[in-house]
């Protein structure tokens, strides 16, 4: 049942950050609540549930927010498969951990977007102008993580997922 209403949820978070979350933006910063619940799942739920999610979390923002399809649902993948096959064995579960990795995964999350869309030529602005405005970004999740750590673990924790 986890799952499903995980489905939901992504579906709730995009819809909040395409609509109720431009509004208070930081510097023109959004956050991605999506990416934040893909972290937390990849640290601790079975590798199909987490790829299926980030797949269907990369969909709903790419049709939302990027001009080609794929470049979320890349980046979303590339970020779990990193986190699950490279991080995940020595997770510790603290919030600490989970700060320290949202820092990763944020980084690594634009970092391939900013590929993608430089190999499309899509992209208008170098690397260095790209990471430079990615403080109030990093910041904004950085926030949302503290702010939403234990409803998302919770809920993870307590719910059957697919796998």
């Amino acid at each position: 049942m986890g799952g499903i209403i995980s489905v939901i949820l992504i579906l709730i978070m995009v819809t909040a950050q395409s609509s109720f979350f431009p509004v208070i933006s930081l510097d023109g910063a959004v956050p991605d609540l999506a990416l934040i619940f893909l972290v937390l799942l990849s640290l601790k739920k079975p590798k199909f549930s987490t790829y299926l999610l980030a797949a269907w979390a990369g969909l709903l923002q790419d049709v939302i927010f990027y001009p080609v399809l794929g470049v979320s649902i890349g980046a979303k993948l590339f970020v779990c498969f990193v986190l699950i096959n490279f991080v995940k064995p020595q997770f510790k579960d603290s919030i600490y951990h989970v700060i320290a990795l949202s820092i990763l995964a944020f980084f690594v999350h634009e970092i391939t977007i900013y590929t993608f869309f430089s190999m499309l030529n899509i992209s208008q602005n170098n690397l260095f102008w790209y990471l430079s405005n990615m403080a109030p970004y990093l910041i904004y999740n950085l926030i949302m993580v503290i702010l939403l750590y234990k409803p998302l673990n919770k809920f993870i924790e307590n719910n059957n997922f697919w796998g």
